[in-house]
């Protein structure tokens, strides 16, 4: 889990924002007009809890202009009294684009004479903090962004409001594959809409693969195959290790661990979410591998123990690297490159797996749009969801982005993704993913996993320890 700014510091901004606000609701914002920004892995995420996952900085800004949102269907909105702000909470790197937001907020608009959109960007901390924070009091979204394994927590304190009732009438509802419509539900219940996901991917630097005479075009499809070629690399490109996986204390390390846990068959939570399961002997040989690539075949560095996911895959990408376990998408955005040179220097595959039971596997994170329990405009507030993520509008953004759709109209137009140079890797995975559970203590079961993690790479616990610990741990947090 990514490490938070202060709790005190964040109520204190909240406090100042609510005496120095007017009682009428801010006035309507647009995305500002900023430079070209980057990316980085989130999430992550992640696919991937707060913390790493799953999401990620913003994308360079395209030069298009913002198209209008093509129409969708939803539940009818009553007509609204004039003035009326509708305060969308999301993540501040989709105000610096073109992107499904500002489209949607044009589209709205103009259905709905006397309604203004108010889009208020924050960075990934801020935002889980301010909504968290919200329920108190003071200034309140009508829609908000959250991160795939915040849906539990925002249910179960109330904040996001129950959304069956809207699901039973919207035309996107059979559009949704059902792994996510199942991911947007609590006890049940549906409190959240998925707006865009992401998948990992394995990943290898293709110029150290030809310095190491390996086929630069053929990843490992095994784990025995990805240790073989790393000792390969080791011996023949001096100072380049063989693997790259974050293993420091923050939400990363457990997220780009979960596909090589799921590929084992293991789980974090049993079916009921009610206790933890990752140690079981799945569980432990997805660790144990992870501490055999550092400490029996000495592959992979121990610096990873101070890495997260973002340095591995900027060593990665500089070739002090050869491979790396997996990370989110296929790179290509984080990278900057164009899309032919990043081909030629860069690959990425479905994750390798072992050859005694493992099935391919890759883990997801991303974003979903939730409605406040305290809005007084719900219907309004899922009109602009609606709008919003519908596949004629938030396509373009997946295309430029690399992010993966989470319609299956969107899913199925793959000559939208070409310029993606691995968009059909990335389609695979989207496949056989498999989501972090969106329980309510998920913020803090995640530190028990890359604390686990971490104990056992450096050495001062066996795998099996390891998990037992945080396994203990987890259960009681499940048990309050």
């Amino acid at each position: 889990m990514k490490n938070r700014p202060s709790v005190l510091v964040i109520v204190l901004a909240l406090l100042a924002q609510a005496c120095s606000a007017p009682a009428a609701a801010p006035a309507a914002t647009t995305a500002p007009a900023a430079p070209a920004a980057t990316t980085a892995p989130a999430a992550k995420a992640p696919t991937t809890a707060p913390a790493a996952a799953t999401t990620a900085p913003a994308p360079a800004a395209p030069t298009t202009a913002p198209k209008p949102a093509a129409p969708t269907t939803a539940p009818a909105a009553a007509a609204p009294a004039g003035g009326i702000t509708l305060n969308a909470w999301v993540r501040n790197y989709t105000l610096n684009m073109d992107s499904p937001y500002i489209t949607a907020k044009a589209a709205f608009e103009a259905k709905h004479p006397g309604v203004t959109v108010n889009l208020v960007g924050a960075p990934y901390d801020e935002q889980y903090q301010k909504i968290i924070l919200s329920k108190a009091g003071g200034v309140k979204p009508d829609v908000f962004q959250i991160d795939q394994p915040w849906v539990g927590e925002m249910a179960d304190k109330g904040i996001a409001a129950n959304l069956d009732s809207y699901y039973a009438k919207w035309d996107q509802t059979a559009d949704i594959p059902d792994s996510f419509l199942a991911s947007s539900k609590w006890k049940g219940s549906y409190y959240a809409a998925w707006a865009y996901t992401d998948v990992r991917t394995f990943m290898w630097n293709k110029e150290v693969f030809k310095k190491a005479g390996l086929d630069p075009e053929v990843p490992p499809k095994t784990w025995d195959e990805m240790i073989t070629m790393a000792k390969q690399v080791q011996d023949k490109v001096p100072g380049v290790s063989g693997i790259g996986f974050p293993a420091a204390a923050q939400e990363g390390t457990a997220d780009r661990w979960y596909p090589y846990l799921f590929m084992t068959g293991g789980q974090i939570l049993n079916n009921e979410q009610t206790k933890a399961v990752f140690n079981s002997p799945q569980g432990v040989k997805s660790v144990q591998l992870l501490v055999d690539l550092v400490n029996k075949h000495g592959v992979t560095s121990k610096a990873v123990l101070g890495q997260d996911a973002d340095p591995v895959h900027q060593a990665l990408l500089a070739g002090q690297y050869a491979m790396m376990l997996d990370d989110v998408g296929d790179g290509w955005v984080d990278s900057k490159m164009d899309a032919a040179t990043y081909k030629q220097k860069i690959g990425s595959a479905l994750p390798p797996i072992c050859t005694d039971g493992c099935t391919p596997a890759s883990a997801a994170g991303g974003w979903l749009l939730c409605v406040n329990a305290d809005s007084p405009n719900k219907d309004l507030a899922f009109d602009f969801i609606s709008i919003a993520e519908s596949t004629p509008n938030i396509s373009d953004f997946e295309v430029k982005n690399s992010r993966v759709p989470v319609r299956k109209s969107g899913l199925s137009d793959s000559k939208a993704f070409n310029e993606d140079p691995y968009y059909a890797v990335v389609a695979e995975a989207a496949k056989v993913v498999h989501f972090a559970p969106a329980v309510p203590a998920y913020p803090k079961i995640v530190e028990q996993l890359f604390t686990a993690i971490q104990k056992a790479v450096q050495g001062s616990a066996t795998a099996k320890e390891a998990l037992d610990g945080a396994a203990a741990e987890v259960d009681k947090l499940l048990a309050q």
